[in-house]
């Protein structure tokens, strides 16, 4: 992700079930295809939706400063194109915080924040 609002210029991409070895399907190809085909719109809407959770943020610095490492995270125990947009949230120098903005296809659904 050149020039990234986070705190990374790479993307993770998480398939998560109980197996670690099965490969990824053709239809969780597809998805994380479109993801990326959206990515430029995605991001600005999950920029958007933070920057209100998150008021306290006041400019780009301290944006890339609090949230960081993103990551898609496709969990298989979740059909139907659902998947989560995550950043790990500083929220205080020795910890942090998984904010995970949830998607069906490409509408949001909601945010939460958990560790």
């Amino acid at each position: 992700m050149s020039k990234s609002p986070f705190g990374s210029n790479t993307l993770g991409v998480w398939v998560w079930s109980d197996s670690a070895w099965e490969p990824m399907t053709e239809s969780e190809l597809a998805l994380i295809d479109s993801i990326l085909d959206r990515l430029p719109e995605l991001v600005e809407e999950i920029c958007s939706r933070l920057l209100t959770r998150y008021s306290n943020i006041n400019d780009a610095e301290a944006f890339r400063q609090l949230c960081n490492q993103p990551i898609l995270w496709i969990n298989r125990e979740r059909a139907g194109g659902q998947w989560s947009f995550v950043v790990e949230r500083r929220a205080d120098e020795d910890d942090s915080v998984a904010t995970h903005l949830e998607f069906q296809g490409m509408t949001f659904r909601e945010m939460w924040a958990g560790d």
